[in-house]
């Protein structure tokens, strides 16, 4: 009987510690946000915002040197919302420096956020890659790029 009120409370207290953040139907907790911003630079660097929750809508605000300015949407599928959440987890993104700044200038800004699971984190990377960020960093600010598709209104065309 122990053994059966024992699990019996393991999974009561498994279920009550979800709460407002739980798991979805596909392994990712309801809370996960991810945001990407590019900053400016000197030159022509794109500038946009782009974010993707857990639903698998994706949020785009381009603002200059950028294809598609404005505010746009479209939806993604659980899957790669999925792959999107375990690579940040593999990457360890919370306990990662908020910031990787190199002493240069004319460098755009990048700014990574992730909410799950009740925590939040912002990475900012400003050149990170020469004073020793983790390559996990760019890799997963192009993961987000791509995941959410930002290149058919990021990319400029040839003369523009």
């Amino acid at each position: 009987m122990r053994k059966i009120s024992f699990a019996f409370a393991i999974l009561l207290g498994t279920t009550i510690g979800l709460g407002a953040y739980g798991g979805t139907d596909h392994g990712v907790p309801k809370d996960f946000h991810v945001t990407l911003q590019r900053g400016a630079c000197f030159g022509t660097c794109p500038i946009y915002r782009v974010s993707i929750a857990s639903d698998g809508t994706v949020s785009y605000d381009g603002q200059r040197f950028v294809r598609v300015t404005g505010h746009r949407t479209r939806k993604i599928s659980q899957k790669k919302v999925r792959q999107l959440y375990h690579a940040f987890m593999r990457a360890d993104f919370f306990a990662l420096n908020d910031a990787y700044v190199a002493r240069v200038t004319d460098l755009p800004t990048y700014k990574l956020s992730l909410i799950a699971k009740g925590r939040r984190k912002t990475v900012r990377d400003y050149g990170g890659h020469r004073i020793g960020m983790p390559r996990s960093v760019t890799d997963l600010e192009r993961l987000v790029d791509e995941t959410a598709g930002t290149k058919a209104w990021v990319k400029r065309k040839a003369g523009n």
